[in-house]
């Protein structure tokens, strides 16, 4: 069993109150972490003002090298760091090396980065004027995030954070404790500064209430549900600093009668229902043309059938288990509560997998979904996916945009004019054409739209979140001028 503490000033602290995390698939203890109190709040906040006022003067250069050397950990140690997501949180070995090698890219893609901070010239009305902008760190950065990718989607925010001079305090999502301290290993083994960056482990609602009402803290980097988001965001609206969401999805995949149905199948199998449908970016609404509906369910249906289910270090499993008991009471009340209502239920009836004692759920498929249900209009976040015929494209994505979502969208098709007419009419703010909505690139923008989020993460846009602008104006005719008085 890993042991844990919050990482604050340099140094990794522990506080009498021990908790321990859980494998889903084995019941058994996977870390014991000890919880920050309000005294290790305010000495981690106290830490990172401190810290803000060297690391803000630091060279971007010299910045980017700790992600390089955080990144160079990381790789270094990959298996472990993964099989711990796995235990901790339930997914596959082979999805916790990719989100292991997605947290490398992100660090990496900083790294590069690190030079091209945007600032520019303009040519000044006045003579002898030198007239531009430059870049600015903003202060204390706020990150929270999941449990579902526990290890990549911190880095989205706290790499940028760091890179352009400002400092961090991090908190991971509980049931993954073990995996957030692994972020903050990773950066002690960088040899990072003391109150640079910092992790807290503990009661959510004390550490966001005491950190979100300090003055210091300039931006607020939220990934997870929809109802915790807001109320957070609501807390933090009470100040003028930054923030960004990136909240809940209902995603839709539009496929059309021409699409190549073979690869429409694959795609959202996987796109449904790997890391057990847990991402926000799951395609769990799959809107058919009617003319192949018959037929891509047919397939759809049977491809679930070979979904291996069972305890993610097995290498022939496919899916692992949903991340605890919250997780799995949710989805299975949504599942029986539509059973019981008389919704079409598509794949066979069964609950458990390899191990009862773990919380597992079987991939699950709902057909002819009306669009008004709670299965097409609510973000499970668990192994369901549901099947609605449109008979034709316009109505396809007239029901795609049905919901207060709009996180990311798909359409297969070989028709180039319906790809860009989902582009241009879904209301989200990813739209794949011919792949699963499965995730996106470190060099774009990712963003939601709607109920979906606020603020744009990763790419260049990064720069936008934590730094602010100053305009600059430096006179170098060193003579008087004439003032607006004095004109005639």
């Amino acid at each position: 069993m890993i042991n844990a503490d919050p990482y604050i000033n340099g140094e990794f602290v522990r506080f009498p109150s021990r908790k321990k995390t859980i494998n889903p698939a084995t019941m058994q203890g996977v870390t014991e972490y000890s919880e920050v109190d309000e005294g290790g709040v305010e000495k981690a906040l106290a830490s990172a003002e401190h810290a803000f006022r060297s690391w803000s003067r630091t060279n971007v250069t010299e910045r980017a090298v700790f992600l390089k050397k955080a990144a160079d950990y990381i790789d270094a140690h990959r298996q472990d760091i993964a099989e711990l997501i796995t235990d901790e949180e339930g997914k596959t070995i082979g999805e916790a090396l990719n989100e292991v090698n997605n947290a490398y890219k992100v660090l990496y893609y900083y790294f590069g980065e690190g030079r091209r901070v945007t600032s520019y010239v303009v040519q000044s009305e006045q003579n002898e004027v030198f007239a531009g902008t430059i870049r600015m760190p903003l202060g204390v950065v706020y990150v929270v995030s999941p449990f579902n990718s526990p290890f990549s989607i911190p880095f989205w925010n706290i790499a940028p954070a760091l890179l352009h001079g400002n400092t961090v305090i991090f908190k991971p999502s509980s049931i993954t404790t073990g995996v957030g301290y692994m972020v903050s290993v990773a950066f002690h083994a960088a040899g990072i500064p003391p109150g640079v960056f910092n992790t807290l482990f503990g009661n959510s609602d004390m550490i966001s209430q005491k950190i979100l009402s300090r003055e210091s803290v300039q931006a607020f980097a939220f990934t997870g549900g929809t109802e915790v988001g807001n109320k957070l965001s609501e807390i933090n609206g009470r100040y003028k600093r930054r923030q960004i969401l990136e909240l809940g999805g209902k995603d839709p995949a539009i496929v059309c009668a021409d699409a190549n149905l073979d690869l429409a199948v694959s795609s959202l199998l996987f796109a449904s229902f790997s890391n057990a449908g847990q991402r926000c970016t799951a395609g769990s609404r799959i809107i058919v043309e009617e003319k192949v509906y018959d037929e891509f369910k047919k397939r759809f249906v049977e491809g679930v059938k070979k979904i291996k289910v069972g305890y993610g270090k097995n290498r022939d499993v496919k899916m692992g288990p949903v991340a605890g008991h919250r997780q799995y009471s949710k989805v299975k009340s949504y599942i029986e509560d539509a059973v019981n209502r008389g919704v079409t239920l598509a794949t066979q009836r069964r609950e458990y997998a390899e191990n009862p004692e773990g919380y597992f759920i079987y991939p699950t498929v709902f057909s002819e979904v009306d669009k008004d249900d709670v299965l097409f209009q609510e973000e499970i976040f668990g192994p369901v996916a549901v099947l609605t015929p449109a008979r034709d494209v316009d109505e396809a994505i007239e029901l795609a945009n049905h919901t207060k979502y709009g996180l990311v969208s798909a359409i297969y098709t070989t028709d180039v004019r319906k790809a860009f007419r989902a582009i241009d009419e879904i209301h989200a703010g990813v739209t794949f054409v011919n792949q699963g909505p499965t995730g996106i690139e470190y060099s774009l923008p990712y963003l939601g739209h709607k109920e979906s989020g606020f603020g744009e993460e990763l790419g260049l846009t990064s720069i936008m979140n934590y730094t602010k602008t100053k305009s600059i104006y430096i006179d170098y005719s060193y003579s008087e001028r004439p003032f607006f008085w004095d004109l005639k």
